[in-house]
């Protein structure tokens, strides 16, 4: 079975998102994202550039790993709070990111190859040293860092841990920056929970998650149209997808709209909350 787009229902997802403000999306990261949580108090901890740059490097290994992304995260707040202010320039953050993809149980799965893909990336240290100096670059010229990156690794498209780097690196700077987004014009990177939600969504239709994550085409142009249509930059409504995208893949479906309109009533208006819930929540997520 081909993926198919379902245009109809990528409007009525569009106009969900579109009654938030990108203010309120940027409000429930803060308050409901673990990731954002933990990499921005890194930062407070040891400071922006090395807790941006650690968590770059960090991202572009972040894929089929050995636990929950949330356990990942905290397994890799936990180590750099301790390695990283001993840490001396790029190399000392880069020592520090392997020891941390050599300890951290999460990473056991292609180990050595995450250690390569990092070290590669390493290779744009003429960027990444602009980044530890100055971490506001990842808000004034995001594209400049992905472009580095991509040169750095030899990548022709956007490769999700790629651009998913990016985004996981500018948590470190957002408390220095305020609730200013990030507008890097992207394709979603499409994720197990991002692929469910774009089944559970009827905006896809897949016989599985699995083909969407191995094919994302389909699930990048419905959430490209998706950001432009509500305004809401692709990597803040990734940030609600990753919060809430594991719902229809564990629960049925009358469960997992409840237990989003839940996840999402943290930090925005309850109707609103309920609202895109039914849009995210329509039908259950086959694993195939």
């Amino acid at each position: 079975m081909a993926q198919r787009v379902r245009w109809e229902r990528v409007e009525r997802v569009a106009e969900a998102f579109s009654r938030l403000s990108i203010g309120e999306v940027l409000g429930f990261e803060e308050q409901v994202d673990p990731q954002y949580k933990l990499v921005s108090r890194l930062a407070g901890e040891t400071g922006a550039g090395k807790a941006a740059l650690a968590a770059l490097l960090v991202g572009l290994a972040s894929y089929r790993l050995a636990m929950r992304g949330e356990e990942w995260w905290l397994c890799f707040y936990r180590h750099m709070r301790s390695s990283l202010p001993r840490a001396e320039g790029l190399r000392g953050v880069l020592r520090a990111v392997e020891g941390f993809l050599t300890s951290c149980s999460g990473a056991a799965i292609g180990r050595e190859a995450k250690l390569r893909r990092v070290r590669r990336a390493a290779s744009a240290a003429e960027v990444l040293g602009e980044l530890l100096d100055n971490p506001l670059v990842l808000v004034e010229k995001p594209s400049e860092v992905l472009e580095a990156l991509r040169g750095a690794l030899g990548e022709k498209g956007f490769r999700k841990t790629t651009v998913f780097s990016v985004k996981i690196a500018y948590y470190a700077v957002r408390p220095l920056v305020g609730r200013k987004p990030l507008t890097l014009d992207v394709p979603i990177p499409v994720d197990v929970r991002v692929a469910c939600a774009s089944i559970s969504s009827e905006m896809v239709e897949a016989p599985s998650y699995r083909e969407v994550v191995a094919r994302p085409e389909a699930a990048q142009r419905a959430w490209g149209r998706v950001a432009r249509s509500s305004g809401i930059p692709v990597l803040h409504i990734d940030s609600i997808l990753w919060v809430t995208g594991w719902a229809p893949r564990e629960l049925p479906p009358g469960e997992a709209r409840e237990a989003v309109a839940g996840i999402l009533s943290r930090a925005l208006d309850r109707g609103k909350a309920v609202l895109l819930a039914s849009e995210l929540v329509r039908r259950p997520c086959p694993g195939g």
